[in-house]
């Protein structure tokens, strides 16, 4: 009798709904615009809420939008569909890795900027903001012959290769920042200097020189500075005339014991 009590009186009660009513009629209406409608009246609202503002909208409109992204071949395209000229250079390290090397090229120009990312990370990192918010594009706005570097084992499959068509994946992955730093980066920054003394092969002596600097993020910031000391304990010269390193990895001489228990 009791339970048949309490389960009048709420059955008795005014229910709340409104949630239930607005949800309802926000998906009639959603029913009965097509998906492709909406979404092209979405992209309208935001473009016309956003263009009081220019340089928002133009950051807008250049950028690599996620809509796209399956249809985007790589670094190149994203380079193509933003305006600017492109070139991929595959060069081959001493030990037979053949790496990615991918220019917006600004043939006449002194100025290079060789650009090095880090970690599970691959050349994409400095042109994936758009044409107004990478620095990849901004560089080459002001005149820089921009290179961007990619490690063995970047730079999509047709990098992912070998002067031995015989080796194994293990033997192919089997690598550290020992031979990012003494391999694909001297490989990479003497394929620059041949490319731009043939670029600047007209001028004067003085001018035909380029000035090089290294632009690198975490593991890459950390290879390039392994890579310039190397290079001045053997008397050899790296080419840079500065280094902008983004967050350089460190390296511990003695790492604390959960840090050694993947070696």
């Amino acid at each position: 009798l009791r339970k048949a009590r309490k389960d009048g009186a709420e059955s008795s009660r005014p229910r709340n709904t409104g949630y239930t009513v607005k949800g309802a009629v926000l998906g009639m209406v959603s029913l009965q615009i097509p998906r492709a409608i909406f979404r092209t009246f979405r992209r309208g609202v935001a473009k016309a809420a956003l263009s009081p503002f220019s340089m928002v909208g133009s950051a807008t409109r250049r950028f690599v939008h996620l809509d796209n992204v399956d249809e985007l071949q790589g670094v190149g395209d994203i380079v193509r569909r933003q305006g600017y000229p492109y070139e991929e250079i595959f060069v081959t390290t001493r030990d037979g890795y053949r790496i990615s090397l991918e220019r917006l090229p600004n043939p006449g120009s002194k100025k290079v900027l060789f650009m090095q990312h880090g970690v599970m990370d691959s050349s994409f990192t400095w042109v994936a903001n758009g044409a107004d918010a990478s620095l990849a594009f901004q560089a080459h706005n002001e005149g820089y012959d921009v290179f961007l570097g990619n490690f063995r084992g970047a730079g999509g499959e047709r990098a992912h290769q070998h002067l031995n068509p015989n080796i194994t994946k293990d033997e192919y992955w089997n690598f550290s920042i020992n031979e990012h730093a003494f391999e694909d980066i001297p490989a990479c920054i003497q394929q620059i200097v041949r490319t731009k003394m043939g670029d600047l092969s007209s001028k004067s002596e003085s001018d035909a020189r380029p000035s090089i600097i290294a632009v690198a993020h975490s593991m890459g910031g950390a290879a390039m500075l392994m890579y310039a000391i190397n290079q001045r304990e053997n008397k050899l010269a790296h080419h840079l005339d500065g280094m902008v390193l983004v967050s350089p990895a460190g390296i511990h001489v003695q790492s604390p014991l959960y840090a050694r228990v993947g070696e």
